[in-house]
């Protein structure tokens, strides 16, 4: 299989990035991104620690092994 990109392809995404660069501010696109995965976190039951990472449930987020 070829996963490559067509000429269309990569007109679209150039043409699409070019765009929303001008729209829409970097830092606040970060922002609203860590936001949503903060949020995200926090509807699945846990809670966002600021690594990166979400936090656990009820046992604060401990594995099988107490880890």
């Amino acid at each position: 299989m070829d996963f490559r990109l067509t000429e269309d392809q990569r007109a679209l995404k150039d043409g699409m990035r070019a765009l929303l660069a001008r729209v829409f501010d970097r830092d606040a696109m970060r922002a609203a991104v860590a936001g949503a995965d903060g949020a995200a976190a926090r509807a699945a039951g846990g809670g966002a620690r600021g690594d990166g990472a979400a936090g656990g449930g009820v046992d604060g987020g401990a594995g099988a092994d107490g880890a």
